[in-house]
């Protein structure tokens, strides 16, 4: 019974050792990762995490370390994140600000998650602009839906018309009359605007699509009413009206037009042929 004992003791004995050399292991690694914060913060930030692994499984002994791990994770991350944006690497700062906002949810620090959530729209806004100045159209498009999801719908949604109006008058250039009408409308669903509905409008009317056509060119002339191809779009959106049937409403948009020098010979045909009074 006696040899039991002093076998239990020297078990025990040995334990409290290992556990005080565990815990002093963890405060010297705590020491070093609280170090590196301004030296290095992708050090620290891998330190902080060690410790907050290793200082979790001493159980209270480690509580005051795992508090402060968790307290300064999301900051870390968050820090690096913004050097990483100040650097123009959108990727590894969406990366890095995301983990924040996961680490700050996750640890309840409510002011590093809004800041996370704040920045990570307004990254995808600069990654989307970077993506267009390189000639990435789709990738652009891609980050400027990402930031609109999360709530830049006005810098995005412009952003958006921008990228398909381009697409719709590149494919305008090449011919292709659907694809253009297709983006440009893609194109005014983001934000209206005249040069989308313009080539909506002219495309539709050699596709005889001629009541998207006039929808179109009416939008266009609201929108620009000074335009200084107004007097043509005039006389175009008359003759789709007229292949829609609405004569009477094609009569009044010839007869502004009527004393043209260039277009008023033909809009006075028109008005002729149509007999409008």
């Amino acid at each position: 019974m006696k040899r039991i004992i002093t076998s239990l003791c020297a078990f025990l004995c040995a334990f409290g050792i290992s556990f005080a050399q565990d815990i002093e292991s963890v405060t010297e690694l705590y020491n070093k990762a609280a170090l590196a914060v301004n030296d290095n913060k992708e050090e620290a930030i891998t330190l902080f995490e060690q410790v907050l692994e290793q200082a979790t499984a001493l159980g209270e002994q480690g509580a005051e370390m795992v508090e402060q791990s968790k307290g300064i994770l999301p900051k870390l991350y968050l820090a690096v994140g913004k050097a990483a944006v100040g650097s123009d690497n959108f990727t590894a700062a969406l990366e890095k600000i995301s983990k924040a906002a996961q680490l700050a949810e996750e640890f309840g620090d409510a002011e590093s998650k809004a800041d996370a959530e704040e920045i990570i729209p307004k990254i995808y806004i600069q990654q989307g602009a970077d993506l267009v100045k390189g000639g990435d159209l789709d990738g652009a498009v891609a980050s400027f839906e990402k930031a609109l999801q999360l709530g830049q719908t006005e810098i995005a949604g412009k952003q958006l018309s921008n990228i398909y109006v381009k697409k719709a008058a590149a494919c305008q250039k090449a011919k292709d009359l659907k694809g253009a009408v297709e983006a440009a409308q893609k194109s005014v669903e983001y934000l209206d605007n005249p040069n989308a509905q313009k080539i909506i409008g002219l495309c539709s009317l050699s596709l005889k699509q001629n009541k998207v056509a006039a929808e179109a060119l009416e939008a266009y002339l609201a929108l620009k009413p000074d335009a200084k191809d107004k007097v043509q779009i005039i006389y175009q959106l008359g003759t789709a009206l007229v292949a829609t049937g609405e004569n009477g409403k094609a009569c009044g948009y010839f007869k502004q037009i009527a004393q043209d020098a260039k277009w008023g010979e033909a809009a006075r045909y028109q008005l002729t042929t149509l007999k409008c009074n």
